[in-house]
């Protein structure tokens, strides 16, 4: 009887999250967490002498307050940390909410993530309430999406966004200029992705110098050499700017000034990061799981605080896009921000101006030049060779 291999090398679809080959494959478990806790404000504005401050917190649809009444030389201060010592000593309302107070600003946090409250305090003319961060459930992880880590919780992990990769920013800043000297920035990092940092040296020197010829001049060398979704530079006529094209992408800037014999001048120039690098933190791909039951929407996925089975290292179906047909060989980007039809965690061939973050090939890389529609999803083969630490 003769067989049909459904293995590395077949075009039978499958499903996203589904291994293509189990040879090989590593797997892992974590929670889809994500979580946030309300944080809410009370700014004592004004004092009013011999007042009883009613703070009421409403969760569970049931209300709860704690009063504090100031003396005869009420201050905003006092009324804040009246307000913070009536709520601990309430068990009810401190059993969910941890109150602090600074100066005039009494701080309700919430214990517990995704749960929300309101609240209220009278006299409501003496005081601004404000809600600085709102309360959020974990989010719910589909099958065959980008997983990374939860940047508040090393144990958990959760879709992308844009928050998760930061494109890095240097400033370099001619402190003196001085004719005929030879001011060189080097930028250094790996460009191709080949775990091998490659350097791209940029001389300058000018007869007539003065610093917005220096960065304007050194401005335009750089664009014109350094390789595509690398480092772009700019200027604002006395700061040369040099931006990672790339969120999480590492590199760095050197200097020097010399004289035409290389030996050191009097010019120089200062390095600064202002903004810090910070990497993707690629976790996994979301598995399919016939232990997942599909919800009230019709959605099959792991549901927020869930455990989700990951592949760390193996070949699987991907969601991919609506209209993406990936090529062998094309670079691997992870949606971070979505809107309409376009899918979060989602993998993508090119980064849709700013949305995407990239997957260097050291980390995946595709293995089949086509895409399928599969259950309104669209999926394509991804081989992951190894996950971010």
């Amino acid at each position: 009887m003769s067989q049909t291999n459904y293995g590395l090398n077949s075009s039978r679809p499958g499903l996203p999250g589904l291994c293509v080959d189990l040879a090989g494959a590593v797997q892992r478990s974590a929670l889809a967490t994500g979580a946030l806790a309300q944080v809410s404000t009370v700014t004592v504005d004004s004092a009013t002498n011999d007042q009883a401050y009613v703070l009421t917190v409403t969760f569970g649809g049931t209300d709860y307050s704690a009063t504090y009444t100031s003396d005869g030389t009420a201050t905003t201060a006092e009324i804040a940390a009246g307000l913070e010592a009536a709520c601990d000593a309430d068990a009810n309302i401190n059993a969910f909410i941890n109150a602090s107070s600074a100066t005039n600003v009494l701080t309700l946090t919430g214990r517990y993530k995704g749960e929300s409250f309101t609240f209220s305090v009278t006299p409501a003319s003496d005081v601004t309430l404000a809600t600085g961060t709102a309360a959020a459930a974990a989010g719910a992880i589909p099958f065959g999406r980008a997983c990374v880590l939860d940047a508040d919780n090393a144990d958990g992990i959760e879709l992308p966004d844009s928050s998760n990769a930061t494109a890095k920013i240097m400033t370099v800043t001619p402190a003196s200029v001085t004719n005929n000297e030879i001011y060189t920035v080097t930028i250094t990092g790996d460009f191709d992705h080949d775990g091998i940092d490659e350097a791209y040296a940029f001389p300058y020197q000018d007869a007539s110098a003065s610093v917005q010829r220096l960065v304007e001049g050194l401005t335009a060398a750089i664009n014109a050499e350094m390789p595509a979704n690398s480092v772009i530079a700019s200027e604002n006529n006395t700061v040369l700017t040099l931006t990672g094209e790339l969120g999480g992408l590492e590199f760095d800037v050197t200097t020097s000034v010399t004289d035409d014999a290389g030996a050191a001048a009097s010019g120089s120039l200062a390095v600064a990061t202002s903004t810090a690098a910070v990497p993707l933190r690629f976790k996994g791909v979301s598995l399919h799981s016939h232990r997942v039951e599909t919800d009230s929407a019709g959605a099959t996925q792991y549901s927020g605080g869930a455990v989700v089975s990951l592949l760390q290292k193996g070949d699987i179906w991907v969601e991919v896009d609506d209209a993406i047909t990936p090529s062998l060989g094309d670079p691997v980007f992870v949606r971070a921000s979505a809107s309409g039809s376009e899918v979060l965690g989602a993998f993508r061939d090119s980064a849709d101006g700013a949305d995407c973050i990239f997957l260097p090939p050291s980390i995946c890389q595709w293995i089949e030049a086509a895409a399928y529609n599969v259950n309104e999803k669209r999926i394509a083969k991804l081989r992951i060779h190894r996950t971010e630490a």
